[in-house]
């Protein structure tokens, strides 16, 4: 079973829950783009932690307001969570126990290297085109 919950104003979806397991989404740059992905929390829930920069959160496009709102948002759960740079891919996942792995991108936002949370250097990418 699949309940789908609120929408943005741009008809984005905000949450929806699945076999008891809700998913929470943060939208920002005027709603076009998803920038966090929560499991295990409502919508709602996330909205209590920080409700005041939630609220300000669609509207903005300042990517320095954006992380200071996602970091204020990651501190008050418990869960994993997964951090989204717009028409790029994910850039962070931070699992319950708070360690975080980092995922970072080329000139040409190609996946280069995925870190864990000590910072060794787990995967890197290496990008080779074969001449025509």
């Amino acid at each position: 079973d699949i309940w789908f919950g609120k929408y943005t104003s741009r008809r984005r979806l905000l949450g929806y829950i699945r076999n008891n397991l809700p998913v929470s989404f943060l939208w920002a740059y005027n709603n076009l783009y998803p920038v966090a992905k929560i499991e295990g929390k409502t919508y709602e829930a996330v909205e209590k932690i920080s409700s005041a920069s939630i609220s300000q959160l669609p509207a903005n496009a300042n990517t320095a307001s954006i992380t200071a709102v996602l970091n204020t948002v990651r501190n008050g759960l418990a869960n994993d969570n997964a951090f989204y740079r717009p028409l790029v891919g994910v850039t962070e996942i931070v699992e319950p126990n708070k360690e975080k792995a980092t995922f970072t991108y080329d000139d040409f936002n190609r996946l280069f290297q995925v870190k864990e949370h000590n910072g060794k250097v787990v995967n890197e990418y290496q990008y080779n085109y074969k001449p025509q």
